[in-house]
């Protein structure tokens, strides 16, 4: 039995995660995110991922965002990244991350099933268990879509 015909699916985890700050406060540092995209694809193929930084006293202090789209049949591996840096924030508040990711992909029609993995490239974020499980839930998803 064949499963569903070609056409998109979206695959989408939304976090929010909510840290405390002790006496010392943090000082100002670099912060980045960096995805390794292997693929497999026949259609239209689009990863977001956007990881807003707000704390309780500045208000939102900084925000990461990739957009990767590849339109191209094939198999590629590509990088995605940014950076930013968050300022000194101060002793007794809070900081919270909250954003998504988002994978959207659109096969065209006769065309094989598409495989697509999505790996943290750095020392993991608090953010990387989202997309760790973004990843296993987006590959049942495809899997139970073509099987």
């Amino acid at each position: 039995m064949a499963g569903p015909g070609p056409g998109l699916a979206t695959f989408r985890a939304d976090f929010e995660g909510t840290f405390s700050l002790d006496g010392n406060g943090l000082s100002a540092h670099p912060i980045g995110i960096a995805y390794d995209l292997t693929m497999i694809v026949d259609g239209l193929v689009n990863f977001d991922a956007v990881i807003d930084y707000t704390n309780s006293t500045d208000g939102l202090v900084e925000s990461l965002a990739i957009h990767f789209t590849r339109a191209t049949p094939g198999g590629f591996f590509t990088k995605v990244t940014d950076t930013g840096s968050l300022p000194d924030l101060p002793a007794f508040s809070t900081v919270k991350l909250s954003g998504y990711f988002q994978l959207q992909v659109d096969d065209k029609p006769g065309g094989s099933s598409t495989q697509i993995d999505v790996h943290s490239a750095a020392v993991p974020e608090p953010s990387a268990f989202i997309l760790a499980c973004l990843g296993i839930v987006s590959g049942l998803g495809l899997w139970r879509r073509w099987c």
